[in-house]
């Protein structure tokens, strides 16, 4: 963790003289516009200003539901800039989803787009180009000691329904891995395609804006070859995608003797499980710097699966990071022995805050100690396997089966192009095990003699259901919970 940064008393007064010496290096861009140091230093205090006029102030929260990602940075760094805590939320929110957002995290204003139709029941301020003209900036960053977190973090998870977390700039720190040697000038750029208001994708931003590596970004809707073509045009270092993209990319590039990506250093893959086949195939054939993190809103990234750790135990999600402690328990809370199915229960020294409870009290241990909601193992040499949600864990007779386990065995069926395994409500057992599945020019008898073959009776499914694709969130997150439960019959 950087000594440098840790402590300040204010990231906004911090960020501000650094970026002061960057002068004509562009720290933001896309495929319209480009913004050097100097041009965010002349035009971030002109949207303070405007900001400070509409009502936030130090220590308040503001909502920023902008479509841009270059505007959305401008406005993130504009709250630093007055001591105020931001919190990003997709533009496409209706205005019922933004007022119960605002209320929630207690917000005083909210960013938004001109005219737009999703901005009733809260106070608001409208974006405006005016923002952006260079002007003389007559407000200082604050250099007093800041109360209020770094951001807030919206996370809807797989369950839709969402969690507001409150990071401290000290816990973002650490949490983007920031150390003293990051902060001398590094070379390349990152690459952001995923949405803003995700954890994996404003803490590539965030943690590299901290560091001055350019960051370019991306559209989030494009296809696997679009994205492929951007990283070998420009020098990307750095990324993060969600599972189902860098699958889609692997797949898209074939088998190769030498990755395509080498010069990307960290091909993160975040927002979800990936099959361990699909991992191999992304270290082998994308990138040697392919790596998978899982984490949570409330801890930061626990486990972290990358380098020769990808080849030998893709099963896994990665060994337990330094610093953090995971224990594995039954429903009572008793720890269980290594290599024993259990809930996670996790120790951070750097954890957020939970401040709107829309998730059960227990989950908040205090001391550092939380309960993620996600069920797993981990095993003698310290790797974490993480089996699925709590959620997702279908119990039929009274035998706890985890949903993801199942998918990644149906998955190794050839042919099988995706997988997702729920629980449908049954009168005798509580919920019986069904499987829709994508596999053009498989029969649902084939599929149920694979799994006779290789699940046993207690686990595998019952029903099957030959679709056509599964819903899934912006950021690659299977939506169990949407899948149409006629097509089982």
């Amino acid at each position: 963790m950087s000594k440098a940064l840790a402590g300040c008393a204010s990231y906004g007064a911090a960020f501000f003289s650094r970026l002061s010496g960057w002068q004509d290096r562009p720290p933001l861009a896309n495929g319209q516009r480009e913004l050097t140091a100097l041009d965010i230093a002349q035009r971030v205090p002109v949207i303070a200003g405007h900001l400070r006029e509409a009502g936030i102030g130090q220590n308040d929260v503001g909502l920023i539901c902008l479509r841009d990602p270059i505007d959305t940075v401008l406005g993130f760094l504009a709250h630093w800039y007055l001591g105020a805590s931001p919190l990003v939320l997709d533009f496409r929110q209706r205005a019922e989803e933004r007022a119960r957002m605002f209320q929630a995290s207690g917000a005083r204003l909210a960013l938004v787009e001109a005219n737009s139709p999703e901005r009733d029941g809260f106070a608001h301020l409208d974006w405006s180009p005016e923002f952006l003209h260079a002007a003389t900036p007559t407000l200082a960053p604050v250099s007093t000691a800041v109360a209020a977190p770094a951001m807030l973090l919206a996370s809807s998870g797989t369950t839709g329904s969402p969690k507001i977390y409150a990071v401290d700039y000290d816990v973002m720190i650490a949490w983007g891995g920031i150390r003293d040697a990051d902060l001398e000038m590094p070379l390349g750029l990152a690459l952001c395609a995923l949405p803003l208001q995700y954890v994996a994708s404003i803490m590539l931003v965030l943690r590299n804006l901290l560091i001055g590596l350019p960051i370019r970004f991306h559209p989030v809707l494009t296809s696997q070859s679009d994205l492929i073509e951007a990283m070998l045009s420009h020098p990307v270092v750095h990324t993060a995608l969600s599972p189902s993209v860098i699958r889609a990319m692997a797949a898209d590039v074939g088998t190769r003797d030498v990755p395509l990506l080498e010069n990307v250093r960290s091909l993160r893959s975040s927002g979800g499980p990936a099959l361990p086949d699909d991992k191999i195939a992304a270290y082998r054939n994308l990138s040697s710097g392919y790596n998978m993190a899982f984490g949570s809103g409330l801890s930061g990234f626990v486990s972290v699966l990358a380098g020769e750790d990808v080849l030998l135990r893709p099963e896994t999600s990665g060994r337990v990071h330094s610093g953090m402690h995971v224990d594995v328990v039954d429903p009572s809370g008793r720890v269980l022995p290594k290599g024993t199915e259990g809930a996670l229960r996790i120790h951070t020294k750097t954890p957020s805050r939970l401040i709107a409870p829309t998730r059960p009290a227990n989950e908040v241990l205090g001391d550092g100690w939380c309960m993620t909601g996600d069920v797993g193992m981990v095993d003698e040499d310290g790797f974490l396997t993480v089996l699925g949600r709590s959620m997702d864990m279908i119990v039929r007779g009274g035998i706890s089966i985890s949903a993801t386990e199942l998918e990644s065995v149906i998955a190794r069926l050839p042919g099988v192009k995706d997988v997702a395994v729920i629980g449908l409500d049954d009168l005798e057992l509580g919920q019986e095990v069904a499987a829709a599945v994508v596999a053009p020019g498989i029969e649902s008898a084939a599929l149920r003699q694979y799994c006779i073959s290789k699940i046993s009776p207690d686990k595998r499914p019952r029903k099957f259901a030959l679709v056509d694709r599964l819903p899934y969130s912006a950021n690659g997150k299977l939506l169990r919970r949407k899948i149409d439960l006629s097509v089982f019959g």
